[in-house]
């Protein structure tokens, strides 16, 4: 293959690389080297216990995630199943709770339940107590405002079936 005058213009004579510059490259690879061996011996033997403890603490945690209940129809399009406003169940975390009396008293009145039945559940040894069911939205934040994290809300799902008992099983 012939060469053209343009190939010919392109090619320059390979130069030696010179020796300072070949120290100065090889010192800042060592340097890059010796930081990054320097951080594998402190991440992975200094620290190593502060380490397994965050990775163990994030792979156990464990969090509810409630799913919406879907619409079921029929071949035809009608509705099986209707989802009606949800409610919501209201608990207490009885360990919490610092002035039992007065928080049995205070969500007696808000729940509208007898303050025996509260203060036993305040008293109780579990770790959580289930107070009252199917409470509308207005009332249960107004029962966690009051209580913070004291008081646990769960989000229930009515459903309604439009053909009584076609649709029930599904």
């Amino acid at each position: 293959m012939q060469e053209t005058r343009w190939m010919q213009r392109r090619r320059k004579p390979a130069q030696p690389l010179k020796p300072g510059r070949a120290a100065i490259a090889v010192l800042v690879l060592a340097m890059l080297g010796g930081a990054t061996a320097v951080r594998l011996v402190e991440v992975q033997i200094l620290r190593h216990e502060e380490f397994a403890t965050r990775a163990e603490r994030q792979y156990k945690d464990r969090r509810e995630i409630e799913a919406r209940r879907g619409m079921i129809y029929d071949r035809r399009g009608m509705p099986l199943v209707n989802n009606l406003p949800s409610t919501y169940s209201i608990g207490i975390r009885p360990y919490k709770v610092e002035n039992k009396t007065a928080a049995a008293r205070m969500l007696a009145g808000l729940l509208e339940m007898d303050f025996a039945e509260v203060f036993e559940a305040v008293h109780d040894d579990a770790p959580f107590v289930w107070l009252r069911r199917k409470v509308d939205r207005r009332l249960a934040e107004q029962v966690k405002q009051w209580g913070g994290d004291r008081i646990g809300l769960k989000r229930e799902t009515r459903r309604a079936y439009p053909f009584r008992s076609v649709g029930g099983q599904v």
